[in-house]
This record gives structure tokens, sequence and C-alpha cells, in this order.
């Protein structure tokens, strides 16, 4: 068995663990049954008046998905107490699972209105809401789940409505800003870092600053977790960028090379192109039956290794950004979320 064979190996076997981030948390095991009233507050929250919108709007809460987002902002949100009889308990604030339920259901929404500018057919092993309900039906959830937030935000406080409006904000940025570099050979890896900085990492700031603000954290600690959560999001992309070129799709449950084909260019793309202007012409008229060639050829420009060392640096400074905070439990949680983050990183193959 070749080097890169092994290597393709491991990353079957650990990029499964992509979707198990955030349950890899044995710090705070009590998040699991937490998160039980999320999901529950989050289906009784959108039901209304008209039985078909509390369908189409509730479609994605039925697909799988681990709950990455809500499980850091609970993460961020935990309270260590141990004046109480059990020395290990961790508390919530009231209010930090309704923010939970929030961040995740902006995110769901982002999702609505992705999969109909992609024209998607699948979202979280269901159909998409576009392709069971049409377009309409979906534009109209994806709305609707946005005033829902609001709403849960104006609950909890006017500094909450503009943390999670101005995430909203850098993710539709971070998205126009893709969708304008579409098939450019130009993209530079500033423009790359700065729309992954809005369509993801903004997300994550946002959840784990919530989490932090609900959870009475000092300012300077709010600080720390949301520069945590915008340097994992970085990372996270990242992450997923490579696994787009270099995962098996028996595993992941995506068909490889979706980026090349509708032509995001990411950072191993973008390294690649710097090296070698000339494969523009060949990556812009792809078809099909080019991507093997393509993806062999990316492996073997390095570009990949330069965006797993990229990402690899954004872990540690999230890590690095969260090291003077004084609950020890809530630290280790998150830095184990990054820890195996780093593990799926250093599996997946880089280089042929």
């Amino acid at each position: 068995m070749t080097a890169s064979h092994q290597q393709l190996d491991n990353v079957r076997t650990f990029e499964g663990e992509m979707a198990n981030l955030a349950a890899c948390a044995p710090e705070l095991p009590e998040i699991d049954r937490e998160l039980e009233f999320v999901v529950g507050f989050m289906k009784s929250t959108l039901v209304s008046e008209v039985a078909e919108l509390t369908e189409v709007s509730s479609h994605l809460l039925s697909g799988t998905s681990k709950l990455f987002r809500p499980r850091l902002v609970l993460a961020c949100a935990a309270r260590w107490h141990p004046v109480q009889a059990d020395p290990r308990q961790v508390t919530w604030p009231e209010e930090a699972r309704e923010l939970a339920a929030a961040i995740e259901l902006l995110h769901v929404s982002s999702l609505y209105h992705d999969d109909i500018m992609d024209n998607a057919d699948d979202r979280r092993g269901l159909p998409s809401a576009n392709r069971k309900y049409g377009v309409a039906q979906a534009i109209l959830a994806g709305d609707f789940l946005l005033a829902k937030i609001m709403e849960i935000a104006g609950r909890a406080g006017s500094e909450y409505v503009r943390l999670i409006s101005d995430a909203y904000q850098s993710l539709c940025l971070g998205q126009a800003m893709e969708m304008r570099d579409r098939f450019s050979v130009e993209r530079s890896v500033d423009d790359y870092l700065t729309s992954i900085r809005g369509k993801t990492a903004a997300l994550l700031s946002a959840a784990c600053a919530v989490g932090a603000m609900a959870g009475d954290y000092p300012e300077a600690d709010v600080a720390r977790l949301a520069k945590f959560g915008e340097h994992l999001g970085l990372a996270f992309q990242m992450v997923d960028d490579i696994l787009d070129i270099c995962a098996d799709p028996g595993s992941t449950g995506k068909r490889a090379m979706q980026d090349v084909v509708s032509g995001v260019y990411t950072l191993p793309v973008i390294e690649m192109l710097r090296r070698e202007p000339e494969f523009g012409e060949t990556l812009q008229q792809a078809g099909p039956e080019d991507l093997p060639g393509i993806r062999a050829h990316i492996l073997r420009s390095g570009g990949v290794d330069i965006a797993a060392e990229a990402a690899a640096e954004h872990i540690g400074i999230a890590v690095s950004a969260i090291e003077q905070m004084s609950d020890r439990r809530v630290t280790e949680s998150l830095a184990s979320i990054a820890r195996m983050l780093e593990l799926v990183l250093h599996n997946a193959p880089k280089s042929l």
C-alpha cells in the first residue's frame, strides 16, 4: 500500500468525525441533556397558524445534525459552581437554551437560502426544502425563521439582537463575496479569508460570544471566547474545503470536488494557481470527466499542504485565545473540540 493510499484509508476513518466535533466534549457531558430542551424549544417556537408553514420551516430540524453551533453556545454559557452539593455540577442560565436555539435557527435559515441558490437536492439526509416544497415555500420558511430568531433575541436583550444581526450580515456578505468570485482564477488568499470569515467564522464567533454573555462572563472572557469561535470557524471551513478535495464521498455523503464544479476556488486551489497560473483555463473548462485528474493535480501541487498549515495555525490561535480563562471545564471542553478538528486535519491526505 502506498503512502497516499494509507492516507486515504486514514481519512475514511476520521472524516466522519468532522460531524462529531462538538460531541467531543467529555468535560461537559450535561450538554447532551440540555440540547434535548433546545431541540424541543425550536420545534415549539416554529408552530404557526398555517400548518404548511410549520411543516416547511421545521423540515430540516428532523434531519441529521450534530447541533454544532448550539453546543458551542451551551459550552460557553456553562458555569461551574463548586459550592453546590455536587462540585462537578454545571448550570446554565435560563436564556442560554433559547439563545442556543436562535443560533441554530440562524444557521438553518441560511441553509434554506443556500439550497435555493445552489438548486440543491439534498440537505441533512433529507430532500432539500426547495426540492420537496418548492422554491417559494422554502424562501418563506427561511424568512419565517429569521423573524423567529429576532423574536428570541429581542426577549434576551438588545445586545443579543445586535450580535446576531451582525453575524447574519457577515454571513450574507461572505456568501456574496464567494458568489462574486465564482470561476475567477484571480481569486486571492485575502478574498478567500474575507469570505469564509463572514460565511462561516462569524456565526461560530457569535455562538461563543452569545453563550459567554448569557453565562455572565467578564467582558474580557467574552472577547476571548469570540476570538476562539472565529478562529475555530476559519479552521473548520479550511478543513471542510480540504475534505471536499481529499475525502471519500462514500464516507462523507457528499460528492467530491463540488467546490471546483461550482466555481468556488478554495485555498488549496488558490495556492495551486499561484504556482501554476496556466492551469486556470483547464480548471474553468473542466467537466465531470476531468475531476479525477484535477484532484490529483491539486494534491501534487502542494496546495492542500499549505491549506492544512493555515488551518493548523488557526486552531492554535483559537486554543491560545482561551488559555487565560479561569473556568477550566469550559476551556478544556472547547479545547477538546479544537483537538478533534486537528485530528481530522492531520489524517487528511495532503499530497501525492
